[in-house]
Formats: structure tokens, sequence, C-alpha cells
């Protein structure tokens, strides 16, 4: 079984409990998506993420794409 390690929290998970490239399932504009990662350069978006760091991670990009919207 492949394990990966999330880039967030460091955790070795089975693949197939991980979520790779965040960035593509975002429903955000992409200046908001780059705007997160200028604060946030230890995430690479494109890499691997366990399901709560993933869900932590789009819930925050996404809050703010709402929040620069309005």
């Amino acid at each position: 079984m492949e394990r990966r390690e999330c880039n967030v929290c460091k955790k070795i998970e089975s693949y197939e409990n991980m979520i790779l490239d965040v960035e593509e399932i975002l429903e955000c504009s992409e200046q908001t998506t780059k705007q997160w990662q200028s604060k946030n350069k230890d995430v690479n978006l494109l890499d691997w993420f366990c399901m709560p760091c993933c869900g932590k991670v789009i819930k925050e990009i996404e809050e703010q794409d709402n929040e620069n919207n309005n």
C-alpha cells in the first residue's frame, strides 16, 4: 500500500485517503488562490492533503474569496 505525507500536518496516510491538487477543486478566483498562497508559502496546493487539512484549507481559501467579493 502506497502512503503519502500531508504537506500541511505531515500525517502519513494511504494515498486512497488523501487528496492531491486541492487547487483543482477550489471554487474561487485565481487571484484569491494566489493571495492565499503568498501568505502560506509552506503549503503547496498541488501536493497531497489528508482529509481534515483539505477541508480546512478549502474552507479558508473560499471564505477569503467570499470576503474579497463583498
